[in-house]
């Protein structure tokens, strides 16, 4: 399984991708690449050229594919690489108002499950690397007793689990299938509206 937040660098055929600032005052904070150690490595994608930087967070691999959050110059959104320059774009625009600020990046096989804010809440995505599908949390929404997603994600064989909160029930358990778009809470640990709030998750077995 994998993964709670992962910020740390990743290899990718055979390559290290990680995020780096070494040029600051030139490049910001960029995608850089190397072998398997972050001392050989090299600026691989300047997304947000000048000093400002991409800040590239949540780096994972899916399949054969890199993906992370990073700053283009319009907010960060889910970026994506399968290992060029010309491979690196912006997987999709969540926010066009703002920065939807994927976090909580969670792969299984090729798909990447992660929660953004599309302007209206944190909501749970999944992905293939070709735009991005709402899972819902539950499935009617908008109002003001919606159900927010909240990181962390965690994969244990075909469920994924994660926090949702909502007005009536607080900060709760909640879990959804592989490749389904619907959610259901897990249990209801501080009845009523206070917050259960699970931390801390570890799976145990395939």
């Amino acid at each position: 399984f994998s993964c709670l937040i992962h910020t740390g660098p990743v290899v990718l055929d055979d390559q290290l991708y990680f995020a780096e600032n070494l040029n600051s005052n030139i490049d910001g904070c960029e995608l850089w690449r190397g072998g398997r150690t972050e001392e050989s490595g090299a600026l691989f994608a300047d997304i947000q050229p000048g000093r400002e930087g991409s800040d590239p967070k949540f780096l994972i691999t899916a399949g054969d594919t890199l993906y992370f959050s990073a700053d283009g110059g319009d907010g960060a959104e889910l970026w994506s690489s399968d290992g060029t320059s010309e491979g690196t774009l912006r997987v999709v625009d969540l926010n066009p108002d703002g920065a939807s600020a994927p976090v909580a990046l969670c792969a299984s096989n090729d798909t990447v499950y992660f929660v953004a804010d599309p302007g209206d809440g944190d909501r749970l995505y999944l992905t293939d690397g070709d735009g991005a599908e709402e899972i819902a949390l539950p499935a009617t929404r908008p109002g003001p007793d919606d159900i927010d997603a909240k990181p962390p994600i965690l994969r244990r064989g075909s469920v994924v689990y994660l926090l949702g909160r909502s007005a009536e029930e607080g900060v709760e358990l909640w879990t959804t299938e592989l490749e389904t778009t619907s959610a259901r809470r897990v249990t209801d640990l501080n009845a009523g509206s206070g917050d259960g709030v699970p931390a801390f998750f570890t799976a145990e077995g395939p």
